[in-house]
């Protein structure tokens, strides 16, 4: 089960390193402090293999699951607890702002690519940007997911 954890969490450093690194400006806080993150979720869907992934994480658990089309023998679901720490160091510099003014990429599907989906849950609802590759904040979130997931 691990393994398969580590295969889809590769993928994820992997567009992890090849997008911009978390930095600067972009690690402030929200300017809105009333807005509390409940919960993150990345969604990953597309490619000739017909491969989906939904990853969503907590401040009390992870939920994973990934499938893949052409070898269902491969698919996994894995849920576990993860230390309240841990979540307070993943969330801590996101802007909400700077995430919620993202513009939603273009689908990838087409060309047999994977699209991915970042959904961040707020006492004040949902925010919801696809393949925002030009947002730093976007990057930022799927960077520290990975980052927390390889270790």
């Amino acid at each position: 089960m691990e393994k398969q954890f580590r295969y889809i969490f590769a993928f994820l450093s992997l567009l992890g390193f090849a997008l911009q690194s978390c930095g600067g400006n972009a690690q402030k806080a929200s300017e809105n402090k009333n807005e509390e993150i409940k919960a993150i979720t990345i969604i990953s869907s597309g490619g000739q293999m017909g491969y989906s992934s939904f990853f969503k994480i907590t401040k009390d658990s992870i939920k994973f699951s990934s499938y893949l089309a052409v070898d269902t023998t491969q698919n996994t679901t894995s849920n576990k607890r993860i230390n309240p720490q841990d979540w307070n160091d993943i969330i801590a510099g996101i802007d909400l702002e700077n995430f919620k003014n993202a513009t939603n990429g273009h689908s990838v599907q087409p060309v047999d690519g994977i699209d991915t989906e970042i959904l961040v849950n707020t006492n004040n609802g949902e925010i919801s940007k696809m393949n925002a590759y030009d947002n730093e904040m976007w990057n930022c979130i799927q960077e520290k997911l990975s980052e927390y997931l390889s270790h």
